[in-house]
């Protein structure tokens, strides 16, 4: 509880690039302490969903549940419809601290195009 009131840190300039020849994302951005006290830890998490789910659109055997992702099943032709990457981006961020950050992941070649979201956790 305390860590959450005195430890605030925001997202700045989040960005992506997709590069074909290593079949990867580039995530770049910056993080900024805007509390009072220095920072011990920053990580940033971010998830990239396949937009080729939304809606009615289906792909037949590779389409796959919330219950089958989360337990896991070892059947070849299920695929998860997501993926989480979670990084150390800084460690010591002083107030007032600004630094920025590259993140490459995996772009999964089943994708058919994706959307994503990003969240700073501070430790």
């Amino acid at each position: 509880i305390i860590d959450k009131n005195t430890k605030k840190v925001v997202l700045l300039n989040l960005d992506n690039h997709r590069l074909l020849s290593t079949e990867e994302i580039i995530f770049t951005g910056s993080v900024r302490n805007i509390g009072d006290y220095t920072v011990g830890e920053v990580e940033v998490e971010i998830k990239i969903m396949d937009k080729g789910l939304a809606g009615n659109e289906t792909r037949g055997s590779n389409k796959s549940t919330a219950f089958e992702e989360f337990f896991g099943r070892n059947d070849s032709d299920i695929r998860p419809s997501y993926m989480i990457t979670r990084e150390v981006v800084t460690t010591e961020l002083k107030p007032g601290q600004t630094k920025s950050f590259r993140i490459p992941i995996e772009y999964p070649a089943y994708f058919t195009g994706f959307s994503d979201t990003a969240r700073v956790i501070a430790h």
